[in-house]
């Protein structure tokens, strides 16, 4: 357990929280899939009425004016499940890298003062 005057990272769980938001991430991206098919009103083939009537395009058009932006919005969050899941497994890599120098710089420290390490 890292105390107040020290950092202590876990580059292995790091990646593998990235790892785990990467199932997150693809599991979002197939239900937006899904959800966004299910949604959206197209006005050439409406789920609703009859394609070419006026009554018809005028409903699909006031619907779309506010699914549209729902929908962005629905595949944004998604794919900052994608982002994230990226950007967690690269701080692992990150910080296995610099524990690596780190652990090297000082083995080398104590070969060049003669001290084991």
């Amino acid at each position: 357990m890292p105390s107040n005057s020290t950092f202590e990272a876990d580059p292995d769980g790091i990646r593998q929280g990235g790892s785990n938001i990467d199932q997150l991430a693809d599991i979002a991206k197939l239900l937006t899939g899904q959800w966004v098919d299910d949604s959206t009103q197209y006005p050439g083939n409406p789920t609703i009425g009859t394609a070419g009537d006026k009554s018809t395009l005028a409903i699909v058009n006031k619907y779309n004016e506010i699914h549209v932006p729902l929908k962005d919005a629905v595949e944004q969050i998604a794919g900052g499940f994608l982002g994230l899941s990226t950007l967690t497994t690269d701080t692992g890599k990150n910080f296995q890298f610099q524990q690596d120098e780190n652990e090297n710089g000082i083995r080398q420290q104590d070969k060049n003062t003669g001290r084991r390490p």
